[in-house]
C-alpha cells in the first residue's frame, strides 16, 4: 500500500479479485484469484478463500469424493493428478491400473485396518508400519539384486520395486518426502524405465542405455544427474 492511499473497495484490486485466506501454508494473508490461477489452485477442490470464491462457478466434472482402498475419503480431483494431496499420498497410490506403495493390515488403538496405506518412503525403512512386518520383507540386497539405490532415510542400499519406481515425488502437501524411496542423486535409478506410460515424459540414454524417464523428474534438480548427457536439465525458464 502507498503511502496516503487506501484500498477503498476491499474485495476488488485494479479489478482482481482478492482472496482472504482460510488455509494459509505461506505468508500472505490475501491474495488474487490470478495468483491463485498461476498455482492451479482453482477449482481444485478445496477452499482456500473465505467464502469459497475460489471454487465458486466451477464445472462439476471431477468433483466430489472417492473412497481409496484404506477407507479415507478424498476429493475426486486428487487422485492421480501428480501431486500428494493426502499426508502419506495415499491418492497417488494406485493410477491406471499400477500400484505405488504398499497396502496392508495393522491395528491402531484397537481398529483393525485391513487395507492400511504404506507409502514408498516406509519401505525398507527399517521402522515396521505392517502388522506382519511385510513392508520390511526383501529389503536385502544380494547379487542377485539388478536394481538398488540409497534409501531416502536410512541412506543404506535397497532394492528397487515396480511399487517403488517412479512413484509421484514431493512426498506430500505437508512437506514429508513420504513418497520418495531414493535419495536425489540416485534418481536415475528410480524415476526411469516407468511401466505406465502415462508418467513418461521423455526418453534419453541412461548409462548408456535408452530409457524413458517419469516426467517429474524432469527438470528437477541440477544435482540430479539422470540422463548421460544431462539433457533433463535443459529446462526452459
Amino acid at each position: 500500500r502507498l503511502h496516503g492511499f487506501s484500498i477503498t473497495n476491499d474485495g476488488i484490486l485494479c479489478g482482481n479479485w482478492l482472496c482472504k485466506c482460510t488455509d494459509c501454508w505461506f505468508s500472505l494473508e490475501a491474495y488474487s484469484l490470478s495468483y491463485l490461477k498461476l498455482r492451479n489452485d482453482i477449482c481444485d477442490g478445496r477452499h482456500q478463500c473465505e467464502g469459497g470464491i475460489d471454487e465458486a462457478n466451477c464445472e462439476d466434472k471431477g468433483k466430489g469424493t472417492s473412497t481409496m482402498l484404506s477407507g479415507r475419503v478424498v476429493e475426486k480431483n486428487w487422485i492421480c493428478d501428480g501431486m500428494c494431496d493426502a499426508f502419506d499420498c495415499e491418492d497417488e497410490a494406485v493410477c491406471h491400473g499400477l500400484q505405488y506403495g504398499r497396502y496392508c493390515k495393522r491395528t491402531l488403538r484397537d481398529d483393525v485396518i485391513s487395507n492400511y496405506y504404506v507409502p514408498p518412503g516406509l519401505i525398507c525403512s527399517k521402522y515396521p508400519t505392517c502388522e506382519a512386518e511385510e513392508d520390511e520383507m526383501n529389503c536385502t540386497v544380494t547379487k542377485e539384486t539388478r536394481n538398488t539405490c540409497s534409501h531416502i532415510l536410512t541412506g543404506e542400499e535397497v532394492p528397487v520395486f515396480n511399487y517403488t519406481r517412479c512413484a509421484v515425488m514431493d512426498g506430500s502437501s505437508h512437506g514429508w518426502k513420504l513418497s520418495e524411496y531414493c535419495k536425489l542423486e540416485d534418481l536415475r535409478k528410480y524415476q526411469t524405465n516407468c511401466t505406465d506410460p502415462a508418467r513418461v515424459g521423455g526418453s534419453c540414454y541412461v548409462d548408456g542405455y535408452l530409457s524413458t524417464i517419469f516426467e517429474y523428474a524432469i527438470c528437477r534438480d541440477k544435482d540430479a544427474n539422470i540422463c548421460d548427457d544431462k539433457i533433463e536439465m535443459k529446462c526452459l525458464n
